[in-house]
């Protein structure tokens, strides 16, 4: 899902699209979707798919591990702190598109 879109939008058509809370919330729900997607592409461009439910569990207890390193800081670093719930994202999916859609267990 490309967001270029957005940026032909005329200032009466965005405020159309985001003047309900409602809208708000889908134009960042697609913000963030594509993010995870990114995530996704350059996980699989720097690793191999997961091989099975054991390796991708691990690969999703590694990531939240980080994800609860950063909520117990006193004080907490936002942008870190949903960099890696994106990771957590990313790894969900592509332990579903690899593992669990593709019956993969070895």
């Amino acid at each position: 899902m490309s967001l270029e879109w957005l940026q032909d939008l005329t200032p009466e058509e965005y405020k159309k699209l985001t003047e309900t809370p409602e809208a708000v919330n889908r134009v960042h729900l697609s913000v963030i979707l594509e993010e995870i997607k990114s995530e996704v592409i350059k996980a699989r461009e720097k690793h191999a798919p997961m091989r099975g439910r054991h390796e991708g569990y691990a690969v999703m207890l590694e990531e939240v591990d980080e994800v609860w390193e950063e909520i117990k800081k006193r004080e907490c670093n936002w942008s870190e702190l949903r960099k890696e719930l994106v990771q957590v994202a990313a790894m969900a999916v592509c332990m579903i598109n690899e593992v669990v859609d593709g019956r993969r267990d070895a």
